[in-house]
């Protein structure tokens, strides 16, 4: 069933927009929590949190989600294309600016969040795969039992 809702468009832009706050909201609090940190051990504290601890949180929610529930996260898609569009820009500064340390690094953190992200996909999808074949399988053999069954009372 199909809801609609009649807003205006301002209030749509509102709902974006505190969409979008919510979604970053995690980052904001690793960067705010690392600038009470000098500069190396900020630096560290950013890249563990917003590239290490939230994609992993993340993945983690939706694996269990998804087995649970058997459906898919939006959150998870949002993070994943927010991952990739940090990726892509880190990817076009690379090459527009030259490839300084912190530009390769970038990339790669961010290539392995995307890496990381899809694994989970991947190995989420098998076991969803695998369930459904279980079933498929069970069903076939209650059909089977059935059938034997009704030609034994046939026999009889």
């Amino acid at each position: 069933m199909f809801f609609g809702i009649s807003m205006s468009p301002m209030a749509w832009l509102y709902t974006i927009v505190g969409a979008l706050m919510l979604v970053f909201t995690p980052l904001f609090v690793v960067e705010g929590i690392a600038k009470n940190f000098d500069e190396p051990l900020r630096t560290v504290i950013v890249i563990i949190g917003s590239y290490v601890l939230i994609p992993m949180l993340v993945g983690y929610l939706y694996k269990n989600k998804v087995l649970k529930t058997a459906r898919g996260s939006v959150i998870f898609k949002i993070y994943f294309g927010m991952y990739a569009f940090f990726f892509v820009v880190m990817l076009s500064k690379l090459y527009s600016k030259g490839f300084s340390f912190e530009n390769i690094a970038g990339v790669l953190i961010l290539g392995g969040v995307l890496v990381y992200m899809l694994n989970i996909i991947k190995k989420t999808q098998k076991i969803i795969d695998a369930h459904i074949q279980n079933l498929k399988e069970q069903e076939i053999e209650i059909q089977k039992e059935a059938i034997v069954r009704a030609a034994q009372e046939l026999q009889e």
